[in-house]
């Protein structure tokens, strides 16, 4: 539906990749007729957009992330050349993997509903690509995770419908005209998104009588560091976050927990979340010491509420005014204990410190590498300096 209105508006020329194929379940909300039954998804669509337009687009029926040996070379061609790439998939795996794609220098935009079919998103990458799908994954969850308006966003009320006999053969219940007026909102979110150079969060909300309210939010600047054989990634939001909650608790240190999203195939952590002291947290002068007062819920709740794509990363802590952002021998010892204890789970122990002047440093114990640290600057400059 989002390409068929793009192409209504005579907007791309199109290459279509999809290796699935059209259902008679699909045709309760797919752009396409019930003639179509059986056909690829990619070439009943190209062929909708050639009778749309009277022009010859491309269709790849194959799987974007393993293509097989006759379509790679084809894929690989037409990625390059793109001048933009939109993930209409729904899949986390995809989004992911088109975010890292080489060859490649489109801009990315990814759209899906939420489950319940009562959201639509649009994510963007900036226009040079220095904040990518995979950043902006980490920033959507946060946001889902402390904007009221999104309570509940990725959360499922209903059961999907198997369609066939395959375990995995689910389907959501959305109906058409929902799915009408998503689809719309998302074409529109893809023109504006390209019309500046910012990346971007959109969610359009539909309520259960038909009024949309948009949550918008552009996306924040990156840092990426290497740590041992480690990548951390994290914005400049979640250091606003760390620098509010510190001052907040001054001239006492303060602390929590870090979340994130940890691909431990590519060794990278995007921490995405930070969680302020729980109530029975005891701070002073010049030590801090996390409580664990419903800890265990809080980080559940968050983890359902993204669809367990962020989990526990580590802690973070602050430091008083004249502290350096240098750990102390106790966090050091902390980190070693946080390393052996997350070492089964194929992640290393990680420490965020917030300290005076905004700045801020990221401490990592790797059970194979030992501490690594990088830090002591002012977040102003943003030239972490090891």
């Amino acid at each position: 539906q989002v390409a068929v209105d793009l192409a209504r508006e005579g907007i791309f020329s199109w290459t279509i990749v999809d290796n699935d194929y059209l259902l008679p379940h699909n045709l309760a909300r797919h752009a396409l007729f019930g003639n179509e039954i059986g056909a690829p998804k990619a070439s009943a669509l190209a062929r909708q957009l050639n009778g749309l337009l009277n022009e010859q687009f491309v269709d790849l029926t194959c799987d974007v992330m393993k293509p097989d040996e006759e379509m790679r070379e084809q894929l690989a061609a037409r990625l390059s050349e793109a001048d933009v790439i939109i993930d209409a998939s729904a899949s986390v795996a995809a989004s992911r993997h088109l975010a890292d794609l080489q060859g490649a220098s489109a801009r990315r935009i990814c759209t899906f509903f939420n489950p319940t079919g009562t959201a639509v998103v649009v994510l963007s990458e900036n226009a040079d690509r220095s904040i990518t799908l995979r950043d902006i994954e980490a920033q959507y969850h946060r946001l889902v995770l402390t904007d009221p308006l999104l309570t509940n966003h990725l959360q499922s009320e209903l059961e999907g419908v198997r369609y066939s006999g395959s375990c995995r053969a689910l389907t959501n219940r959305i109906s058409a005209t929902k799915a009408a007026l998503l689809s719309a909102l998302a074409a529109r979110g893809i023109i504006d998104c390209l019309k500046n150079q910012d990346a971007s969060i959109l969610i359009w909300n539909v309520a259960g009588n038909g009024e949309v309210r948009l949550v918008k939010r552009n996306g924040s600047a990156v840092d990426r560091i290497t740590l041992g054989n480690w990548g951390i990634t994290y914005d400049a939001g979640l250091l606003d976050d760390l620098t509010t909650m510190r001052r907040g608790r001054l001239p006492n240190e303060t602390g929590g927990v870090l979340l994130g999203i940890a691909d431990m195939s590519r060794k990278s952590i995007h921490v995405a979340h930070a969680l302020a002291e729980p109530k029975d947290s005891h701070g002073t002068r010049g030590g801090f010491e996390r409580g664990v007062a419903d800890l265990l819920g809080e980080v559940n709740r968050a983890l359902e509420s993204s669809m367990h794509q962020l989990r526990y990363i580590g802690e973070w802590h602050s430091h008083p005014d004249f502290s350096s952002t240098l750990p102390s021998a106790i966090d050091l010892a902390q980190l070693k204990w946080l390393g052996s204890e997350l070492v089964s789970e194929g992640l290393p122990g990680l420490m965020a410190i917030a300290a005076a002047d905004e700045r801020f440093a990221f401490v990592l114990n790797n059970q194979n590498t030992g501490p690594r640290a990088d830090g002591n600057s002012q977040r102003v400059r943003s030239d972490f300096a090891p």
